[in-house]
Formats: structure tokens, sequence, C-alpha cells
């Protein structure tokens, strides 16, 4: 899982899961310190099942379970030694946990094509003349892939996960987490597509190679990070914990 986070740009912030829960843990310290603690029996039987699961999921080779199971065994370990009342005292940061997990190669392929679309849809909207053949984007200055790379899976899965922390730390109001976890699926989408966008433009006025190097990496992380902000930055004036950081 961890050679995973290494070599995959879309599931690097698997490496701050587990400091985030830690963190978190440490903010329940006088919710937890008095907890009386006793061993639960269900808890040991969900390691059991969940061993059970993990040995199937090793033989059938389908290793995302495996990654899964790992996380769960965590919580049931805790539930089983720990006791009920304790682990439901920290039931988000145990929940947490599974953002570890690299998941998510389905979303890849729509959230290329609905990339792509917003590319169509805005070039059309200019005097470019645009020609589209499933993820290649054709205009006079050349070609353009809608690759992996490009599809925003980076910029929706670091998005989100965070914005999980954001509303567990700032919201008390379950519409507001709704609304902000929403906007933090639908923001990333969008942005990711105009990036896309004027990146094709950059190639289309500037220079192909700018579209084509590595300037439009650099380009994609410093628009990622600008939309991340200004996300974050207006939903911190709608806080329902405005001394969060005190606690």
């Amino acid at each position: 899982m961890v050679n995973i986070w290494y070599k995959s740009g879309s599931f690097q912030h698997g490496f701050l899961i587990f400091p985030i829960v830690i963190y978190l843990v440490w903010l329940k310290r006088k919710e937890i310190r008095n907890v009386p603690l006793n061993v639960n029996f269900l808890g040991l039987v969900a390691i059991a099942a969940l061993s059970i699961l993990w040995m199937l999921a090793d033989i059938s080779g389908v290793q995302v379970i495996q990654h899964f199971v790992f996380i769960a065994l965590i919580p049931a370990l805790v539930l089983s030694c720990l006791g009920y009342k304790f682990a439901r005292k920290l039931v988000f940061p145990l929940a947490y946990l599974f953002f570890a997990v690299p998941a998510g190669e389905p979303f890849i392929y729509p959230l290329q094509q609905i990339t792509a679309d917003i590319v169509m849809g805005a070039l059309k909207l200019t005097t470019i003349p645009v020609y589209r053949e499933g993820q290649f984007i054709y205009i006079p200055a050349g070609t353009f892939q809608v690759a992996e790379a490009c599809s925003g899976i980076r910029f929706l899965t670091a998005t989100f996960t965070l914005s999980v922390l954001f509303v567990y730390l700032e919201y008390k109001s379950v519409k507001k987490k709704i609304i902000f976890l929403l906007l933090a699926i639908i923001i990333p989408i969008i942005a990711n597509g105009i990036r896309a966008f004027s990146i094709v433009l950059a190639g289309h006025f500037i220079s192909m190679e700018f579209a084509g190097g590595a300037d439009h990496i650099i380009f994609g992380w410093q628009f990622f990070g600008a939309v991340m902000f200004l996300m974050f930055w207006i939903g911190a004036k709608w806080s329902d914990k405005k001394n969060v950081c005190k606690t």
C-alpha cells in the first residue's frame, strides 16, 4: 500500500492520513481519558471475519480488498481490545483511516470523458476549429489527449480527503457538511476541465511546447492550489466552530 502511495501521484495523500488520524485522536484525549476499557467480543468476531476475507482476497489476488481489510482491522482491534465506548469516541478518526486505501481507478475513465466534454464545450464557444475523437482533441495547432494524468483524479481525491477533515473540524450543521462535500466533488471536476481548456488555449495561442511540457504540470498544481485555497477560505467563513483551534 505504501509502495502505491509512493509511485502513484493520485494517492500520495495516503502518507498524510495516519499523522492526521494521530492528531485527531490527540484532540480527543480529554474525552477518552476516563472512558472505561473492556474487551468486546463483537470486535473479536469482526477480526476473525476480516482475517478470513483477507485470506480469500490474497488467494484471488484482489489487492484493493486486502488494503480495505487491513485498514478495517485497526478499528476492529480498537473495538475488541478497548471496548465499544472507547471506539465510539473515535468513530471519525478510525473511519478516516480508510482514505489511506489507494482506490479510485474506476473513476479515472469517466473523469477523462467529463474533462474532454468540458474542453470541447468551452472550445465551441471560441473561434478555434476543433474535432474530438474519444479522448483526443484536434485543433489546428496540434493534438491533445486527455490522458489518465489529466483526468483530475489527483485533484479530486486530495480535495475530497481534505474536505472531509475540514467539515469535521469546522461544521456542526449536517446541511453545511453535505453542501461542502458536494462542492468538494463538483468544483475539482469543473476546475480540472477549466485547467485542461486553458492548456489547450495556451497550445493554440502561445506554444505547443508549453502545453505538452513540464510547465503545464506546474501550472496545473498551482491552479489546483489556488482553487483549494479559495474553496476552504470561503468555507471557513461559515464555520460553526470558530474556536476549533483552541480545543
